[in-house]
């Protein structure tokens, strides 16, 4: 049983709050501290920080902490999650929050606009990637791992052929792998069993496996059913990211479904320790698949290994990715992989953004 060991020090119990859940290594929280400076200076809510501190390489210096003993049997990871989707039995109620994963860091005082975002029971926003390209990653289905070698066994494939061609054209658009020649296509057809789909623009594998730019599967919609009887009926559904959400008292039932489901595959083998994919069995089961989300400037994420473009303004003031032709100037930014790496112009960037501001969201 998870005990709630109370706050420390904090502001009275009325009106809306920000939230961190962390435990564990000095990683995560010197991400925290940075992300907790960066909010103390656009915003004057509360903030909170939920964590289980004997399991803290170091010390989190903040004076509004909920400290709760966790699970032993978890390891830090887990720790972190469990804390996380269960916070709404571990913060005092009657109020409004906004939860943070410790990479979200803001940047503008309309920061606190969140909490005028929440549509229906809980609010979250759209992730960067489709809910195919997330399921290798929730799962250990295999398809993260083969993947690389699927790729790699086709571009042979294609520069063996390339080889013998003595099309200049071809060899032109052999960097570009769908728009493969119609010849050379039933050549690798013939040869090794490949299989390519004009109106996809995809490969498939001898072995069936469908080859992407990046690994995508349909796996945890079916595991998704087999496991909890839940259809996700739309296999190109947008699924949400956990990163931000906006919850109170009329979340509990969502969160209590979200935090079972989470704490279930902890112990089976065929998921990650991830809480996206329960999450969006979650958002299925209660049939939200069509809400409203949080609009993109309360969690613009940025992700040092994505293939989009991440460009900034001229005037330095926004930023834009691939999935928009608008820019944005985002009140809470989403810093996936290299958090802090300061040899990163988009991190530069964000870093000079916080110190713009001063200390009290003035």
């Amino acid at each position: 049983m998870v005990q709630a060991l109370g706050i420390v020090k904090g502001a009275s119990q009325a009106g809306n709050a920000f939230v961190f859940a962390v435990c564990g290594s000095s990683k995560f929280t010197k991400e925290l501290s940075y992300s907790l400076c960066a909010l103390r200076r656009v915003s004057d809510s509360r903030i909170i920080v939920v964590t289980d501190s004997t399991r803290n390489e170091q010390r989190i210096d903040w004076d509004d902490i909920v400290d709760v003993a966790t699970p032993e049997e978890f390891d830090n990871h887990q720790a972190s999650i469990h804390l996380k989707t269960s916070l709404h039995r571990l913060l005092p109620t009657g109020r409004r929050y906004c939860y943070l994963d410790a990479d979200i860091v803001a940047l503008r005082p309309e920061v606190d606009d969140v909490f005028r975002q929440q549509f229906g029971p809980v609010t979250f926003a759209d992730d960067h990637n489709g809910f195919s390209e997330f399921s290798p990653y929730a799962l250990h289905c295999g398809c993260l791992e083969r993947h690389p070698k699927d790729r790699a066994a086709l571009d042979s494939m294609l520069a063996a052929i390339a080889a013998q061609s003595r099309s200049s054209r071809f060899k032109r658009l052999l960097t570009r792998i769908p728009y493969v020649d119609h010849e050379s296509k039933h050549v690798l057809k013939r040869r090794a069993r490949w299989t390519y789909d004009p109106l996809s623009q995809r490969w498939t594998s001898p072995e069936g496996h469908e080859v992407h730019h990046t690994p995508r599967c349909n796996h945890l919609v079916e595991r998704i059913r087999r496991q909890f009887g839940i259809h996700v009926e739309d296999a190109a559904w947008q699924h949400w990211n956990g990163g931000v959400f906006v919850f109170d008292p009329s979340s509990h039932r969502f969160l209590d479904a979200w935090h079972r489901k989470t704490m279930a595959i902890f112990t089976d083998p065929a998921w990650r320790t991830r809480d996206q994919g329960t999450l969006a069995a979650t958002v299925w089961e209660f049939g939200l698949q069509d809400s409203r989300v949080l609009r993109k400037e309360f969690n613009f994420i940025v992700d040092y290994f994505q293939y989009g473009r991440l460009a900034i303004s001229s005037d330095g003031s926004q930023i834009a990715d691939d999935t928009s032709s608008v820019s944005t100037a985002p009140a809470l930014i989403h810093v996936i992989n290299h958090f802090g790496d300061k040899t990163w112009d988009i991190w530069n960037w964000i870093d000079k953004q916080v110190e713009n501001h001063e200390t009290g969201g003035t």
